[in-house]
């Protein structure tokens, strides 16, 4: 390949290629001069400039979501757009360079990442106005149009380093930070923090407050210390306010006045009472020394109590003290909010994600809408129908349409409760807003302990006063409000909860709404109309759900889904949740920017076997070839069977890599039981088949899906006879079994409960069972050993590269 020699030796001159990628290294990478010939390595230190510009992308996106300044429409708009820069550079990078000369591809290369930094510095400086004035398409066509004979070497390279600073400021700004934030976190990672560990405040107050009262204690007690350069000669010390004049030092005399007024008083009355000593007349002059210079702090800080206790005394003391008490013992009370108004200004002023830890402090309900939950079309619906509602409550009441105010969620974990209820209360808010009303609902979150520590009675009876609002009760299971024994808690809820949701005052509104993926532990009557009288049931999102979801994540991350499999993730998390869907997207996210790279498909893969099937990417043992021959026979067998057999239930993923295993609930302390019967739950295994669905299912097989899925349990140890030569039954031999044998008993026994069958019935279906399974293991024979050649390619490629997906099995089968 033809390239610019001097063009080469200029910007190598600026440059040191390294093995580590710049964006994933935790400090910059810095170019000093060395010389670099390889047009290849140069072409590439530009092109990771472009990467790490498309990694910014989708750190400017998040900026845009949280600008208050700008409406939704005008975010909505730049997210968009930023997702289309993003697309138009992804395709540059896939482009084919037809042009040999390397000088003018790496012109055109820094010219582009130019035009781009500045543009987006641009566009975070102007706070993301005038966006669409920016044409990403016409600064690429003008980048390829660049001829580097109009540009020197030298310019060439100190452009490219020009745009290696302004990438690194660009990184900077794009987290979102203010110059006090930067400051503010300075300061509290080398002042506030180091103190707060090492206790130094309170470490330096001890110290000065111990030097103090030695100090002062010499001074008080020490007779000769009068005689110091910076004792009072007028004024009077502590002791001699409270006690009287006979606890004056007699060598102490000589430095006092020779007839102040106080000691003549104590001459004619002898010793003055308390309540006549606190009125005499005093002198209001500060003390000074026996040269007539100003007294020392000790001596002044003396004089100040001393005409403090004289002035005050006996009720100003002892007003001080009982408030000073008193306060003390409220400390509970007022500590705690100070401190949380102090945290919640600790974390804005840090800026950045700490921003979500100051309203998780402030107790913000999540900003979301409606519109922000997927799927659930039906729950949407009737809480709409609530707050349309809550709009004119007195019209519904005449006519007797009061909706229920006892809600129940029903579901199970993580399918969306929680923020369900967040969003009605934003709806809420938006229906008052709109229409002009007074106040706002206000959402408490009440849990369990709070509940079992001072009843539900007490609560609900406080909410009805700050009415109206909405009472948020999670997991309401945890109660046990159930009907046994003397159950107190179950009382005070049935009563509490008539009086709550039963008001007839339209603007004293609560809305009860508890949620829990346990029903069946909840009393009936709680769930009667009157108190639980509407349950919105809540399930997992199916296939299109999921995939609007998948689509959603990644353009609000400014990332194009067009070069991503987003139809595979969807179809591959079946019965999985939004946040987990959610967490893998960004764990995926996480993996590209540690890497360096720009979100690809095989990331992506990643995360799904990491974060969804739980694959452990690397082996912990170093497995002997035996083995390794026995896992790959093994499940090379099960997947083969699965891929061969039209079925309604599909290949994944095989893989023979350790996955972590569902673990079942257990009672606290069951392991100790003596139960020789009772086997300890696995948390790992070796190998397994991942299987998907065509379609949303509801688990209801047909004959024979149930015969083929019973085959394909059984074609791990055919396989294992056939490429090893015998099966000893060592590979996952319980389980397969097991689930053969399950579903041969299905057939056999035809739905019937085996316990209600005579003996001999049962003798006879298990029999059937029996021989259903050996009638599916000759089958499953016969079509592995029809194909042993394709079973022996895929134990190979299985043993390679130790897992695949459907796509990968059936390219390996071709």
């Amino acid at each position: 390949m033809f390239y610019n020699r001097k063009l080469l030796l200029a910007i190598g001159a600026t440059i040191t290629l390294s093995t580590i990628s710049p964006i994933a290294s935790a400090k910059p990478q810095r170019y000093n001069y060395a010389v670099v010939t390889d047009s290849d390595k140069l072409i590439g230190e530009s092109q990771k400039q472009l990467t790490k510009i498309r990694v910014c992308l989708t750190s400017i996106a998040p900026i845009i979501k949280k600008n208050g300044k700008l409406s939704s429409e005008t975010q909505e708009k730049a997210v968009a757009y930023f997702t289309s820069v993003d697309k138009a550079l992804e395709n540059y990078e896939k482009r084919k360079f037809t042009d040999t000369d390397t000088q003018a591809i790496a012109t055109q290369l820094i010219i582009l990442n130019k035009d781009v930094i500045d543009h987006l510095s641009e566009a975070l400086r102007t706070n993301f106005k005038d966006i669409d004035s920016y044409d990403i398409e016409a600064i690429i066509i003008k980048s390829m149009t660049t001829r580097s004979a109009s540009l020197e070497p030298k310019d060439i390279a100190q452009q490219f380093i020009n745009n290696n600073k302004k990438l690194e400021q660009l990184e900077k700004r794009a987290q979102g930070l203010r110059w006090y934030n930067h400051l503010f976190r300075a300061v509290d990672n080398h002042i506030v923090t180091p103190c707060q560990k090492h206790s130094i405040v309170q470490r330096t107050l001890l110290a000065a407050g111990a030097v103090f009262l030695a100090n002062y204690m010499w001074w008080h007690l020490d007779h000769n210390s009068f005689r110091k350069q910076w004792e009072p000669i007028v004024g009077e010390p502590l002791y001699n306010t409270v006690w009287g004049s006979h606890m004056i030092p007699p060598d102490a005399s000589q430095y006092m006045p020779s007839n102040p007024p106080r000691q003549r008083r104590m001459k004619r009355s002898g010793r003055t009472s308390f309540l006549k000593r606190s009125s005499l007349p005093h002198s209001t002059k500060l003390p000074l020394t026996k040269d007539g210079k100003p007294a020392g702090y000790i001596s002044k800080a003396d004089h100040f109590g001393t005409t403090w206790l004289r002035n005050l005394s006996p009720i100003g003391p002892a007003l001080t003290t009982y408030v000073l008490a008193h306060l003390y013992n409220e400390r509970d009370l007022f500590y705690p909010k100070i401190k949380k108004q102090m945290t919640i200004l600790k974390n804005k002023l840090k800026g950045g994600v700490y921003h979500k830890e100051a309203e998780r402090a402030a107790e913000k309900a999540e900003q979301v809408r409606f519109s922000d939950i997927f799927g659930q079309h039906d729950i949407k619906r009737y809480l709409q129908h609530l707050v349309d509602y809550l709009k004119d409550p007195e019209s519904a009441d005449r006519l007797g349409l009061t909706p229920p105010r006892g809600i129940l969620l029903i579901g199970d974990t993580r399918t969306g409760k929680t923020f369900c209820v967040n969003a009605l209360l934003g709806e809420i808010n938006d229906m008052l807003e709109s229409t002009g009303q007074s106040g706002k609902y206000k959402m408490y979150h009440l849990d369990a302990l709070m509940i079992q520590t001072k009843g539900i009675e007490y609560w609900l009876g406080l909410v009805k006063q700050s009415a109206p609002c909405i009472v948020f009760i999670d997991e309401i299971d945890l109660l046990y409000l159930q009907r046994t024994g003397a159950n107190k808690t179950l009382s005070e809820f049935l009563t509490a909860m008539g009086d709550a949701v039963s008001s007839k005052d339209s603007k004293k509104q609560v809305i009860v709404i508890a949620a829990t993926n346990r029903p069946e532990t909840l009393d009936v009557a709680l769930r009667q109309p009157g108190r639980f009288g509407k349950e919105l049931r809540f399930e997992y999102p199916n296939y299109e759900d999921r995939l609007i979801f998948i689509k959603t994540k990644l353009t609000e991350l400014s990332l194009s889904a067009d070069g991503l499999d987003v139809a595979k993730l969807a179809k591959y998390t079946e019965s999985k949740s939004y946040e987990a869907l959610n967490m893998l997207i960004k764990n995926a996210i996480i993996k590209a920017r540690l890497r360096g790279v720009v979100l690809s498909q095989a990331i992506l893969d990643e995360a799904l076997d990491e974060d969804i099937y739980h694959i452990i990417p690397n082996y912990t043992k170093n497995i002997p070839q035996h083995e390794l021959d026995i896992l790959t026979a093994h499940f090379a067998g099960q997947a083969l069977a699965l891929h061969l057999m039209d079925n309604s239930v599909q290949l994944a993923k095989v893989t023979i890599k350790q996955v972590m295993t569902e673990l079942k609930e257990e009672f606290m302390g069951t392991h100790l039981m003596n139960n020789p019967d009772k086997e300890e739950q696995q948390r790992f295994e070796y190998g397994k088949v991942f299987t998907c669905h065509a379609h949303d299912s509801i688990s209801m097989n047909s004959q024979a899906t149930k015969r083929k899925l019973c085959k394909m349990y059984l074609a791990g140890f055919i396989a294992e006879e056939l490429l090893l030569g015998s099966c000893s039954y060592s590979c996952h031999a319980e389980a397969d079994r097991h689930n053969a044998l399950t579903l041969a008993k299905s057939i056999a026994f035809e739905g019937y409960d085996v316990k209600t069958m005579p003996k001999h019935i049962q003798i006879e279906k298990y029999n059937q069972a029996l021989a259903l399974i050996e009638q599916c293991k000759q089958e499953v024979k016969e079509l592995l050993a029809k194909n042993k050649d394709s079973l022996k390619r895929l134990s190979d490629a299985l043993l390679e590269h130790k897992t695949l997906d459907r796509d990968q099995v059936a390219e390996v089968l071709k």
